[in-house]
């Protein structure tokens, strides 16, 4: 930004909301009642007492000179006798006579003129105004209620580095989101998708504080787990998917001599988790009783069986991978801290069962490509109407034979791979490390090529088919949290892209495309509604609320720490 120019403009803003600017009728301008809020660079700034607003009898979006002008880091002082005003940031201040409506920076003196308004005290200019005068870029996202403004300077991130804009993001944002209590019902599940991609990143770059805050939130729920588990998520993939990140937690920390982190207790209560999952918790099943044996006899069932009532009474579900995933974090962790011949048996027979699902199960293409259980989830309800490529009032179910996995559910392969393969690392078992290598490999081959769709003239983001064979039909036609008559329509699944976990697939293309999607920041309004999609009903914490998060940082931050974990 030119500092010089910015002043500048700046000044004459200040000058005239302070000498022409009559007030106006806050009623008539709808300042109470329109709820309109601002993101600057990525952060949201607080407008609860300067309200932007649009203009009735003008149609202009008008915004609050001050905040934005504190949010940016300048300093108004002013002084009543002389009745002059300076603006300060850093070592430059510029001198305004009121008076003589002039303003004085180094040694030129200029006059001012244009229009502002002034509601119960506080000043407003147009949106027009402002992009003149600080040289940025305003996009007002009308149905969503933001104002987003952003400067024209050439985007900024480093590749291979944790950067300043990476730093004040991170600040206003997940350092806030780890201080909150997520292990409860209505946050463990964001939690352990939101946060997985800053945590890989904190460890990769060694970046102390960032290491700490985790740590610091971990000993939290150590501390609440022993004492109130009624506080403790209820929902079994609600709290595996908490837990998991606390398992990523423990294997970073231990691969990074960073065991000092690990509050005590916490790898019992992994254990504990686990163990009673595997073999002691009933396992629901589709049309049938629990299994009383657990989520091993279950497991056990859907493998060695070939005739079921439903196709997907097979699926191998996600509940099940966090729990091999989780289970192979702790066998590595284990391996690393006592040796290899001390990990515990029931972590030793999950291990087996990995290799045994991926191999029966996962399905490597002549291309090279792979895909999981293609075909097997074809008859499931979230599934039937994968044939439409369209929404509409009359739609009806049109099933595809073999269709391939979600792609929002499977966006957590790439890390659930990279938990059997350090698994399979630290026990010297060269040969399984080979088979997820290559199951990885073609994962990313199959990702990549279809279905990662390229931003376009019309569509300026990158954003993914619904299906991991490249299908792009309806996805979830009446489900619970959309509603009666709505579901994910062709795209509408693409949201699940910004939380970062596909970079995990370690490939540079894919973090190329983190690289772009980042540079796109701020997203444009088609984008973001493309993205959230038909939002979930549900209650969630603020950071995460979407189409919060796309406004506010959180996924910005997300984006373009992905780039950086390859």
């Amino acid at each position: 930004m030119k500092k010089h120019h910015i002043y500048l403009m700046i000044i004459n803003a200040i000058i005239l909301s302070l000498i022409y600017a009559t007030p106006s009728d806050a009623l008539e301008n709808d300042i109470i009642n329109k709820e309109i809020r601002i993101s600057i660079n990525g952060t949201l700034i607080d407008t609860a007492i300067s309200k932007p607003y649009m203009n009735n009898e003008t149609n202009e979006l008008m915004i609050p000179i001050r905040k934005v002008l504190e949010s940016l880091e300048f300093d108004v002082i002013w002084l009543d006798e002389s009745r002059e005003v300076y603006l300060e940031l850093g070592n430059d201040k510029i001198k305004i006579k009121i008076d003589e409506n002039t303003y004085q920076f180094q040694n030129d003196i200029t006059a001012m003129n244009d229009n502002f308004e002034i509601i119960e005290g506080r000043s407003f200019a147009t949106s027009n105004f402002f992009e003149k005068v600080l040289n940025v870029n305003i996009d007002y996202h009308k149905n969503n209620g933001f104002v987003i403004i952003s400067e024209k300077e050439p985007y900024y991130l480093e590749k291979n580095e944790i950067d300043k804009v990476d730093r004040k993001l991170w600040d206003d944002t997940i350092k806030t989101y780890l201080s909150s209590e997520l292990w409860t019902d209505r946050d463990a599940y964001d939690a352990g998708h939101y946060l997985m991609i800053p945590l890989h990143t904190a460890f990769k770059y060694n970046e102390e504080e960032w290491k700490n805050q985790f740590s610091e939130h971990f000993h939290k729920f150590v501390e609440e787990y022993k004492s109130d588990t009624n506080n403790i998520v209820k929902g079994r993939i609600d709290r595996l998917q908490y837990m998991y990140l606390a398992s990523q937690f423990v294997v970073l920390c231990e691969n990074t001599n960073n065991s000092y982190l690990i509050p005590d207790g916490l790898v019992d209560i992994l254990n504990n988790e686990i163990y009673d999952i595997w073999i002691n918790e009933p396992a629901w099943q589709w049309g049938r009783d629990p299994f009383e044996g657990g989520m091993k006899e279950r497991l056990n069932w859907k493998l060695n069986n070939k005739y079921f009532d439903k196709s997907y009474y097979k699926a191998i579900i996600d509940e099940e991978f966090f729990t091999l995933a989780i289970a192979a974090d702790l066998y590595t962790s284990e391996n690393l801290v006592r040796g290899t011949d001390n990990s515990s048996k029931f972590k030793s027979e999950i291990m087996n069962y990995v290799q045994i699902i991926f191999e029966q199960e996962g399905i490597f293409r002549e291309d090279g490509t792979w895909l999981f259980q293609p075909g097997v989830r074809s008859q499931h309800n979230d599934y039937i109407y994968a044939g439409n490529i369209k929404k509409s009032n009359n739609i009806k179910p049109s099933p595809i034979e073999n269709i391939a996995s979600d792609t929002s559910h499977s966006h957590r392969f790439p890390l659930w791979i990279n938990s059997f393969i350090n698994a399979y690392e630290s026990n010297g078992d060269s040969e399984k490390v080979a088979l997820f290598l290559k199951v990885r490999n073609g994962l990313e081959k199959q990702f990549y090529e279809n279905v990662i769709v390229k931003p376009t003239e019309e569509f300026n983001g990158y954003r993914t088919n619904n299906f991991m064979d490249g299908n792009n039909g309806i996805y979830r036609w009446n489900y619970p949290t959309q509603g009666q008559g709505n579901g994910y329509g062709p795209y509408e699944l693409s949201g699940t892209l910004t939380l970062g976990w596909w970079s995990l697939l370690k490939s540079e293309r894919i973090n190329q495309v983190y690289y772009e999607m980042a540079s796109k920041f701020p997203l444009t309004e088609n984008v973001i509604n493309v993205y959230v999609g038909p939002n979930t009903t549900r209650d969630r914490h603020d950071l995460v609320t979407m189409p919060n998060s796309f406004y506010n940082g959180v996924t910005e931050l997300i984006c373009r720490l992905a780039s950086k974990i390859y």
